[in-house]
């Protein structure tokens, strides 16, 4: 692991996977990496070779903009993000048609 500019290398040595990134514009935004709650704080990082890692973590809650990272050089990080958005839409057409059918339930009950 090569982290040239981090003050606290011990938070990130807690965590439960190892973290390799080739390229990182600006390192020191990851001092607490144990308690970030948004992903925009690492948006900087331009290369992540393992970006299952940053899945696992259980402290984030939205991943939408992991859109915004320019490279992934891992095949599984890919399947996993491919899989992530397939299942976020898929979730977002399930709650479409059950809307639909909720609104025809109740136009055929008042009638």
């Amino acid at each position: 692991m090569k982290l040239n500019t981090i003050m606290k290398l011990d938070t990130i040595m807690k965590l439960d996977t190892t973290m390799k990134l080739d390229i990182t514009m600006k390192l020191n935004i990851l001092r607490k990496l144990g308690t970030i709650m948004k992903l925009d704080t690492i948006i900087k990082l331009h290369t992540i070779m393992k970006l299952n890692i940053i899945i696992e973590l259980d402290t984030l809650m939205n991943l939408d903009i992991l859109m915004k990272f320019v490279l992934m050089n891992h095949c599984t990080s890919r399947w996993i993000f491919v899989q992530y958005t397939r299942e976020k839409n898929s979730i977002k057409q399930q709650n479409k048609y059950e809307n639909k059918n909720s609104e025809r339930t109740e136009h055929w009950l008042s009638t």
